[in-house]
């Protein structure tokens, strides 16, 4: 007992209900199902009921917090000759026509969001300095470890042209299967650096439920933009690019810029063909 307890809240005569998921018999009576019930005790056995969830909660909560300083130690200590990238999948984006028919099914494009930030320094205050560039890219394929092993390739492949030194990329993402946590991708980071001239990946996996940062409100812009452009009839995006093939020139790329707010397109070093650009 490293704190003392409140004896009103861990009183044994005071009565206390709280709500509990727990498991009833189904109808056809061979199974049963979780259903949340209200259970009745005094105040000792609801804390003593806490403090069993907060055991099971407590290690995950840890590792969530280690891993939340090794990703703030890694942004503030890289060195020149690596890059950090945050990504993530943004919602599926829906290619509807300001007016619509009945039952009608738009095409649909995915958005994968990369924020890279690179080439640290020292300003005049002796503060530390970064550029993070955002890359938003846009494909007709599903949203899974091919999309983001090769549009990770493309980002690695940009920044080691326009940084000679660089040698490794550090890479946070959350834990799902078929995007990150997964044999496709464990591939492809084992390879990663007989591919790309001997970069190395290091691929940091957060905790569940736990990854959140700008990478997802970046996500939000260009799909709103999109959305405004067609209702008021400025943009036509209701369909993809024809004639696109998976899986490198379906990517639409927009080109990173130090301002994240401007969301102008650069085609210069995209794929021929583009599923959506803005």
């Amino acid at each position: 007992e490293l704190l003392p307890r409140c004896p009103i809240e861990w009183d044994d005569q005071l009565p206390a209900t709280w709500k509990e998921w727990r498991s009833r018999q189904a109808a056809d009576g061979n199974s049963y199902q979780q259903q949340l019930q209200t259970v009745a005790g005094t105040r000792k056995d609801l804390m003593e009921r806490v403090q069993a969830v907060f055991a099971d909660a407590d290690p995950h909560l840890w590792i969530e917090a280690w891993q939340m300083h090794q990703r703030h130690l890694v942004y503030s200590t890289f060195t020149d000759n690596e890059i950090v990238v945050s990504t993530d999948f943004s919602a599926q984006f829906d290619h509807k026509c300001a007016w619509t028919l009945t039952c009608e099914h738009p095409p649909r494009s995915n958005q994968a969001v990369y924020v890279v930030t690179h080439s640290p320094g020292v300003d005049g205050d002796g503060e530390r300095t970064v550029s993070t560039d955002v890359w938003r890219m846009f494909s007709e394929m599903k949203g899974d470890a091919l999309f983001h092993n090769t549009a990770l390739a493309h980002s690695v492949d940009y920044y080691a042209n326009e940084l000679p030194a660089l040698e490794q990329a550090h890479v946070f993402t959350d834990g799902c299967r078929s995007q990150y946590k997964g044999r496709r991708n464990f591939a492809k980071i084992a390879a990663f650096p007989s591919v790309h001239n001997g970069v190395k990946l290091r691929h940091h996996f957060a905790a569940g439920h736990h990854f959140k940062g700008p990478h997802d409100a970046f996500g939000k812009d260009p799909t709103f933009l999109a959305r405004m452009a067609e209702r008021h009839q400025r943009a036509r995006i209701a369909t993809p690019c024809p004639g696109a093939t998976p899986p490198t020139s379906t990517l639409a790329w927009m080109r990173p810029s130090r301002r994240c707010s401007s969301l102008a397109p650069s085609l210069a070093r995209a794929p021929p063909a583009a599923a959506l650009v803005l």
